[in-house]
């Protein structure tokens, strides 16, 4: 699930209920993204943060880089007008929290399905390898291999 933040309009209550509803949904979810509204040339975004100030054709363009590991928004251009660049940077970084968290239960729950299906293959492996144990050609393989010691 991927979700974006930080709309013009987007008000703190509304950032609080979308922050309620992923921690709802939070143990039903394997990964989560959540990014800032940037703005980018050619979209309505764009032309409004232009009309703003807040970007410009000449203006340094790693500020459209975020720090996802740290949850860092200070450098980006915040295109709210119903929360400033610390209130947005703050709210960002608990979002980014639960990011993570999702993401790191995501990745346990990933691992621990692999494990169990490498157990059965490796389960189905030894019982295979337990019927041929008595074949013409597996003692010959094994007699091949204390030859090569």
């Amino acid at each position: 699930m991927s979700m974006i933040i930080g709309a013009p309009t987007e008000t703190r209550d509304q950032l609080e209920m979308t922050y309620q509803f992923l921690e709802s949904i939070r143990s039903k979810v394997d990964r989560l993204g959540v990014g800032l509204l940037m703005p980018l040339p050619g979209t309505p975004v764009w032309d409004e943060a232009v009309e703003r100030g807040i970007v410009s054709e000449d203006m340094e363009w790693d500020r459209l880089g975020i720090d996802f590991e740290k949850g860092d928004i200070r450098r980006c251009p915040i295109v709210s007008r119903e929360l400033d660049g610390a209130e947005l940077s703050q709210v960002f970084r608990r979002f980014n929290q639960l990011q993570h968290i999702v993401n790191a239960r995501g990745e346990v729950r990933r691992l621990t399905e692999e494990n169990w299906r490498l157990g059965q293959e490796l389960e189905a492996l030894q019982t295979e390898l337990e019927s041929l144990k008595g074949s013409r050609a597996v003692k010959a393989a094994l007699r091949v291999r204390e030859l090569t010691r």
